[in-house]
């Protein structure tokens, strides 16, 4: 195995390697999962979200839902139908009370649910 030398060239800092969303962002997605299952669980309306442009960019997505560290629901979108914060909505809506492999998410369930 040869050593790279001093002429190797270094590849340069590529934009694709950067993540597309910033911690803020996943912050900001994760959050409006939660409220979007709890609003449901609570029957009541969903908390007002404030989407940037970026989030409201077209975008697939999917949302896999755990409870106590076992699966309990995966919905999305492969294709790009809806802006990014509304599959979030659907899909964790979708993925917490209609997979049919499992029984609806309860309210018991919340605070331990992880996206």
């Amino acid at each position: 195995m040869s050593q790279p030398s001093e002429t190797s060239p270094t590849p340069p800092h590529s934009p694709e390697l950067q993540p597309e969303y910033t911690p803020e962002e996943r912050t900001a997605l994760l959050q409006l999962a939660h409220e979007s299952i709890l609003a449901v669980l609570e029957n009541r309306d969903r908390r007002p979200f404030m989407a940037t442009e970026h989030l409201s960019q077209l975008r697939g997505a999917f949302t896999t839902v755990y409870s106590q560290g076992r699966l309990r629901g995966c919905v999305g979108y492969p294709t790009a139908v809806s802006p990014l914060y509304q599959t979030v909505i659907e899909t964790a809506q979708s993925a917490a009370f209609e997979d049919p492999r499992f029984v609806p998410v309860t309210l018991g369930e919340a605070p331990g649910l992880k996206i």
